[in-house]
């Protein structure tokens, strides 16, 4: 038997009607499928299922509404019934009531009409799928320019030097650094302390400047940075003779191919360490000659080394 009659307010019948609206599509949806036919049977007389019928067709005119149970398969079957003051609707096993002490059976039968119509056929909600936008290229921003100096101490050292000669010579070192990404222009000069070379018949003091400009490539890791470089060099050598008269001593311009590896260590702000080994190969050397009394023709008396393998150890600060 239903509950027994309770008293209801106006408030109590609007809440009521918005419960048919918001939850009884998720009270039923489990026994419902969409645009089921509906069956409805029972004996309320307030609403009786004919009102219930005609308002639903005005809902749904395109639902198959019938008053009494026929058989059709897969139909959604309602029994009305109402004891008065209560009156509601069992369908798929659940039940949903309402109270109207007036009962007014008009708006009993719309109500009705509204809960069995979002049970046979439930609103769809539907999201509207959205075109992806098309993918704007990734554009990567400009590399900034890099500008570096590095200054330090060097050494150059003449394994094909002869005997008695200075093999290792000392000096300082600049080189200017500018560049983007991994890559660098590489400009060094050096200026090294005078050096004699001692050959059979004659004995010459250097004083050389070796330039160059290079092409730097940066491997950059956790605690250091490697760059190999390579590049041309021109190496300016002053040249004077002892013990015989050098009847061409002055400048002279070597040119040749230079390699180098610098190993460098940020240490603070713009300022770090480097170390610096590299290899000057000229394939042309300058000749020594000298004029060897009574004789009045300048002779050859050797050449200056091909190879020189350097070495630098400074400082470098960022620019940039």
């Amino acid at each position: 038997m239903p509950p027994a009659p309770r008293r209801t307010t106006a408030r109590a019948r609007a809440r009521a009607l918005l419960i048919v609206a918001v939850a009884a599509s998720a009270a039923f949806a489990a026994s419902a499928r969409a645009a089921s036919p509906v069956r409805l049977t029972g004996d309320a007389k307030c609403p009786a299922p004919a009102s219930v019928a005609r308002a639903l067709r005005a809902l749904s005119p395109t639902l198959d509404v019938a008053i009494g149970d026929d058989g059709a398969p897969g139909a959604l079957r309602v029994r009305l019934w109402d004891d008065g003051v209560r009156y509601g609707a069992e369908l798929g096993g659940e039940a949903r009531f309402f109270a109207d002490v007036k009962r007014r059976c008009e708006e009993r039968a719309r109500t009705l009409a509204l809960i069995v119509a979002l049970a046979a056929d439930p609103p769809s909600v539907a999201v509207p799928v959205r075109k992806p936008a098309p993918e704007s290229p990734v554009v990567a921003p400009p590399l900034a320019w890099r500008f570096a100096l590095e200054v330090g101490a060097a050494l150059d050292a003449t394994p094909g030097a002869t005997a008695g000669s200075d093999r290792v010579t000392f000096g300082g070192a600049a080189r200017f650094l500018f560049g983007k990404g991994r890559w660098s222009g590489s400009v060094g000069a050096l200026a090294l302390a005078p050096a004699a070379l001692d050959f059979p018949r004659a004995r010459a003091r250097t004083t050389a400047v070796p330039l160059d400009a290079s092409l730097r490539f940066h491997l950059r890791f956790a605690r250091f940075e490697l760059s190999p470089e390579a590049g041309l060099a021109v190496r300016l050598v002053s040249v004077a003779g002892e013990g015989a008269v050098d009847s061409r001593s002055g400048l002279r311009a070597e040119l040749g191919l230079r390699a180098a590896l610098t190993l460098s260590f940020p240490i603070v702000n713009r300022f770090g360490l480097f170390l610096a080994g590299s290899v000057l190969y000229v394939p042309s050397p300058a000749e020594l000659q000298a004029v060897f009394p009574p004789a009045p023709a300048p002779g050859a008396v050797g050449s200056l080394p091909s190879f020189h393998v350097g070495a630098v150890f400074g400082v470098t600060v960022r620019l940039d």
